[in-house]
């Protein structure tokens, strides 16, 4: 598991978003997303084995529940302490990027969008240090600073960012935390919860049953596909 801390972007004045959050994964959703598609992908994130292809599988891509724009990011252990990023974009989500080069060297922050990508675009990203995901109307940035802590949850926000810690940071978070804290990740909502937001508290569900994983390589693949619901 990754080791690092999540900060949200504040949510726009009267359209809030919401993300739903652990430490292994990311899911930014539009205002109005239905509360039984809220509810499933918690449920999904909560176990312990949330793939990108089970998560991407409960958000419907048509009908009345439809999901026109999402943020999907599920964390993998990549290679010298940096993380893999599977990620899944559809309609004006994007993703904000802080990575290093083949050589360990710290490349430029790039953008991903999803293209108009249908009926979603696929990716999957090496050594990245940094993200930011969110609608492509909110600011560029991958290194919000402000906001309150969040473990896990499904909290107002717009966006949600991520940032590697260093080493030494890391090492004084162990000193004093139980094992299970010292693997969590915080993550950050600038605004306070909506009172109409899912409960943060909801119980965990056995994890989803995970299919053979579709992958684009190291680089993007626009051709996406998931299970219509």
């Amino acid at each position: 598991m990754s080791e690092g801390s999540h900060r949200s972007a504040p949510s726009r004045a009267g359209s809030p978003g919401l993300a739903v959050v652990t430490p292994h994964a990311v899911v930014v959703l539009p205002a109005g997303a239905a509360p039984r598609v809220v509810e499933d992908v918690w449920r999904i994130l909560a176990g312990p084995s949330a793939a990108a292809e089970s998560i991407v599988a409960a958000l419907p891509l048509r009908g009345p529940d439809e999901v026109p724009s999402f943020a999907v990011l599920v964390h993998e252990r990549g290679g010298d302490a940096r993380v893999r990023l599977q990620v899944v974009l559809r309609g004006d989500a994007v993703v904000d990027v802080e990575a290093d080069d083949a050589d360990g060297l710290p490349a430029e922050p790039r953008r991903i969008d999803a293209r108009q990508a249908q009926p979603f675009y696929l990716a999957t990203l090496d050594r990245v240090r940094a993200y930011r995901a969110g609608a492509s109307a909110d600011r560029a940035a991958a290194d919000a600073q402000d906001g309150l802590p969040l473990v896990a949850g499904a909290v107002a926000a717009d966006a949600v960012a991520w940032r590697l810690e260093a080493p030494d940071a890391r090492a004084h978070a162990t000193a004093g935390a139980s094992d299970a804290t010292d693997r969590a990740l915080g993550a950050t909502v600038l605004d306070a919860p909506d009172p109409a937001a899912p409960d943060t508290d909801a119980p965990p569900a056995d994890p989803a049953s995970c299919g053979r994983r579709r992958r684009a390589g190291r680089r993007e693949d626009p051709a996406g596909r998931a299970r219509h619901r």
